[in-house]
């Protein structure tokens, strides 16, 4: 008996090497967004010292990677992170400038997507230095430009931040946000030093973007 054995076209390896590609594709797991959790109160960016602070977490948010020697989960650019801040008092330092490392929190765009989650209003709260010299905003979300990008807040008070200018709670720049079951409370802007107090946004506010509250 003659025995013919037919090997397979490399048209036909090649569909086969594309379905199997493609199942592998459909079975792999999604990636994970990165759960944060904040540990400490204080607010600093001391790295290695084993704390994950408020501002370690949104560093990492930003950098989709880890800056603090592992004090905080490293942040991914999808799905969104979530930061998670138990009950307390997170009181930011004075200071001002556009890297987070004092004053307001800066959060960019370039993160992604990003949410804060607290215990409650009632009791997490994220407070502005008051009035100090070197007072500043809470936060400055999307400094680094406009990417359309949604950022998050639920179960929080921010209270006491008192910018120069454009919102004394928050500054967007052309992101998303929604903020949900949270209270502003005691924010203010003002331009000339304090001599005027129409400084563009008490509490919040928008150079594009949107807003969204819910309760």
């Amino acid at each position: 008996m003659v025995r013919v054995c037919k090997f397979p076209t490399p048209v036909m390896v090649v569909l086969a090497l594309g379905a199997a590609l493609l199942l592998s594709f459909w079975l792999a797991p999604a990636a994970a967004a990165a759960d944060i959790t904040v540990t400490t109160t204080a607010d600093n960016t001391i790295a290695g010292d084993g704390q994950c602070t408020l501002r370690e977490a949104v560093n990492n948010a930003n950098a989709n990677a880890d800056t603090t020697a592992g004090d905080c989960p490293a942040g991914t650019y999808l799905p969104t992170d979530r930061i998670y801040l138990a009950a307390g008092l997170y009181k930011l330092q004075p200071g001002f400038d556009d890297t987070n490392q004092k004053g307001d929190l800066d959060v960019l765009s370039a993160g992604g997507g990003l949410r804060f989650i607290g215990a409650s209003a009632g009791s997490t709260t994220i407070s502005g230095p008051g009035y100090v010299v070197g007072t500043d905003r809470i936060f400055d979300l999307g400094v680094d430009g406009p990417a359309g990008v949604l950022i998050e807040f639920k179960g929080l008070t921010l209270s006491d931040g008192h910018a120069p200018q454009g919102g004394g709670a928050m500054y967007i720049n052309g992101v998303f946000v929604i903020v949900e079951d949270s209270v502003i409370a005691d924010c203010e802007a003002t331009f000339a030093g304090g001599t005027s107090n129409n400084g563009n946004g008490g509490a919040i506010y928008m150079d594009g973007g949107s807003l969204t509250m819910l309760r």
